[in-house]
């Protein structure tokens, strides 16, 4: 949920801590159709999110595309009862903090606070959609390539859910597609993959950690593997200069709590040598999960 900004900088202040841290414009919404779903279609750019006021719960479908050069990253997340955005944003605004135990109690303070249902990374040129269960009520939809900037300046739209379309996500399962787990380890949290070996087919995200997590999806230069990963973060980790085999801008899904479960399908993205990875501080240390080994190469065709 805060890739770009430690890229630029949170990143480095970590690092320091831890030596001692479809196309959718163009798609027709079949997926979100054949699950039951009428899709909700969300814009974030420069200008703000557009999207509707209100759409009707359960299985909801976001469709979201950005004409933004550096891309955007739109994160949706639910208040529990009686608990006001102004809030969960103050904790959002300490998790992207530049001092891990800052970030871990930010983080433990959002989950005690609310839900994240789901995000998106996008570009001009890769658009996503996603469906997920979500219960009538207000949830809010938060263009988080600008909070990482100006956490104090949130980009916010709330998008109020009623009555209950479709039933709970098991739901998503019954179709054959690819997944991607969340999981816990004695080594630390990791991803666990299914048959993701192409970028056209729906992917089933499923959070059976303990803590938020993202998949983020970025394309890295021929020929790297796990260890070579391993390598670079580990240069990092002790503030040493390292060639980046990431190349292009960050796609996949955003932040989800555990418990839930999504379907994400990519729409523009090319074949190639990609790198799973997961940014969101972990609630403990406050060091991204990426630096505890959340990441994994996958070959897409």
């Amino acid at each position: 949920m805060r890739s770009q900004l430690l890229r630029r900088g949170v990143r480095t202040a970590a690092v320091a801590t831890l030596t001692f841290a479809t196309a959718v414009g163009g798609a027709s919404g079949a997926t979100a159709q054949r699950h039951g779903a009428s899709p909700i279609d969300v814009t974030v750019n420069a200008s703000g999110i557009k999207a509707p006021h209100h759409h009707e719960g359960g299985r909801v479908a976001f469709r979201v595309s950005t004409d933004a050069k550096d891309g955007r990253q739109l994160q949706v997340v639910r208040p529990h009862k009686g608990v006001p955005i102004s809030r969960v944003l103050r904790d959002l605004a300490d998790a992207v903090s530049h001092t891990p135990s800052k970030a871990a109690a930010g983080m433990r303070a959002f989950e005690a606070d609310a839900e994240a249902v789901g995000g998106a990374f996008v570009t001009r040129k890769v658009n996503e959609e996603f469906i997920t269960s979500i219960p009538a009520g207000t949830v809010y939809l938060i263009d988080f390539t600008a909070f990482l900037d100006r956490p104090t300046k949130p980009v916010v739209k709330s998008l109020k859910l009623y009555g209950s379309h479709g039933g709970h996500h098991k739901a998503l399962t019954r179709s054959p597609h690819s997944t991607v787990t969340f999981r816990d380890t004695d080594a630390g949290p990791r991803f666990r993959t299914e048959g993701l070996v192409t970028s056209h087919k729906p992917i089933l995200i499923r959070n059976a950690s303990t803590e938020i997590h993202e998949a983020q999806i970025q394309r890295v230069t021929a020929g790297t593997t796990d260890r070579g990963l391993r390598a670079y973060f580990d240069a990092m980790a002790q503030n040493k200069k390292a060639k980046s085999p990431f190349t292009g801008q960050p796609v996949g899904f955003g932040g989800i709590s555990p418990g839930h479960t999504a379907l994400l399908r990519i729409h523009g993205l090319k074949p190639g040598t990609y790198a799973l990875t997961c940014w969101v501080p972990d609630e403990h240390s406050g060091l991204p999960h990426v630096f505890m080994g959340m990441y994994k190469i996958v070959h897409l065709r």
